[in-house]
This record gives structure tokens, sequence and C-alpha cells, in this order.
């Protein structure tokens, strides 16, 4: 399935969808093409010809093209890149719901890491032509081989740090882990936003920040941090939560959510 669809525009939708099944009857290829277009919603436009669709409404239609042969293995290269986010967003979500319908193997190429947790079962990530990691979003995500993974499927929080005796002690508290044991000295720390949970402060001995800014973006969050040495940190929380500009927060940390690489 191509970025760009590639629709043959003399043809009809339903002669594009058909196109690869020359090697049966006429009535049997128009039939795939209308129970595919169907399960896309589709069907009313099986006369129409693609310059009469919208982008996602031709998304569809060469997904169905690409179906239609029922193939083992289905590549699609970056296919929702031309698409506007709130489209992309609902494009999505059908094509991946009429994939697990089918149980179509499909190797999507996607440089959008969002796109990558969203639809993937299994993730491969490549730098400069190498595999890096493989496995679940869940294991990318909570368990990244090195920084590059860490910082490349969500945001992070670059903290210095000192190793002393397996700890690792921040400015956003201490941090025990296995791989410090091994480092001593000063190093640093990759830290997510949604690890910095933000409480009002109630003892002198807590780690404290001051609130300096808040974007709200609707479920949650993000509220920048300045901590004592003046570094700004980025917290992740529910919308419910927000801090005010101004205000001075206690700060406790998830240590699922902190990451170490020894140099």
């Amino acid at each position: 399935m191509f970025q760009d669809y590639a629709l043959f525009p003399h043809l009809n939708v339903s002669e594009n969808v058909a196109f690869g099944l020359d090697h049966l009857p006429k009535q049997e290829r128009r039939e795939i093409a209308r129970s595919l277009l169907e399960q896309m919603g589709l069907a009313r436009y099986m006369d129409h010809y693609p310059h009469m669709l919208s982008g996602g409404e031709q998304q569809r239609v060469a997904l169905a093209r690409a179906l239609a042969p029922n193939p083992r293995l289905l590549l699609m290269d970056e296919p929702f890149s031309g698409l506007d986010t709130v489209l992309r967003d609902q494009v999505r979500d059908e094509t991946f719901r009429l994939l697990k319908k089918t149980g179509t193997t499909v190797l999507l190429v996607t440089h959008d890491p969002e796109e990558a947790m969203r639809m993937a079962d299994r993730i491969v990530l490549m730098k400069d032509g190498n595999i890096v990691q493989s496995g679940s979003p869940a294991e990318l995500y909570s368990h990244p081989a090195d920084a590059f993974v860490a910082s490349f499927l969500g945001q992070v929080n670059v903290i210095n740090a000192t190793a002393v005796d397996g700890i690792l002690q921040t400015e956003l508290g201490q941090v025990a882990h296995p791989k410090a044991i091994a480092s001593q000295g000063a190093c640093q720390v990759l830290v997510r936003p949604e690890a910095i949970r933000m409480e009002p402060v109630r003892d002198e001995g807590e780690v404290v920040a001051d609130v300096l800014f808040v974007r709200n973006l609707g479920p949650y969050v993000l509220v920048d941090l300045q901590l004592s040495s003046g570094t700004i940190a980025t917290a992740r929380a529910a919308s419910l939560l927000q801090p005010e500009p101004g205000e001075r927060v206690s700060i406790q940390l998830d240590r699922r959510q902190v990451f170490f690489f020894p140099a």
C-alpha cells in the first residue's frame, strides 16, 4: 500500500479495488470489491472516481485494493502521513480494526513513534540501518535498551546525577538502580514526565520545585518545573491535578520510569 495511495484515476472505486483480481470472473471481482468497501463504509462510492473522494476515503480505497487479493503479508509505507491530524487518528483507528478483523499480517513503516505505539503488536526500532531494539510497545517504552530508544518513543528529561554505591542521587530524589552499582561519580538519568508526581509541600525535608508554566492539553497538563539548580524539568499530570504558575510543589518519583545508561 503506497504512501500516496497511487489509485488509478481512469478507474472507478470498484475497478480500483478489483484491479489485482484479473484471474477471477468479473462478477466475483465486483462482489469482493463491494464486500471490502462495505466494511469500510464506502459501498455508496463504488462507481465514483478517485478525484471525487476525500483524502481519507482514498486511503481506505487503497487499503481495500491491497486487501482484495487476500495477501499473507501487507506492506504499508507511511500510509497516514498525508492526512491531517484529526483525520489521521480516525482513519488509523478504522484501519487498525479492519486489519485485526481480517487477521492480515502487516509490516508498517513509520517515523511517527506514536503511530508505532498505537498500531503495532511488535516494534522493530532502527537507527542508521541497524536494529536497536525489538519487542512489544510496552517493552520498548518501559524497558528501553539505550537512551536513543527511551527518547525516541516518548519525551524524557535529562537530569544530572551522581552514582554512589548503587544509588543515583538527583535533584528529583534518590533512585536505587542495578546498573548504578558498577558506576561511580557524575552521570545522567532520563526521566519520563509522567514519572514526576507533584503534591502540595508538607514537610521541610521534601524535594521541591517551582511551577514555571502550565500547558493544558485536555486530558492532561504539561508542567515546567524549575529545580533548585535552575534546571527545567517537565512533568505530566491529569488536568484535575493542575498546579498554578508560581506554586511550589513537592516531588515524588516513579522509579519505573527513570532510566540510567552507563557511558
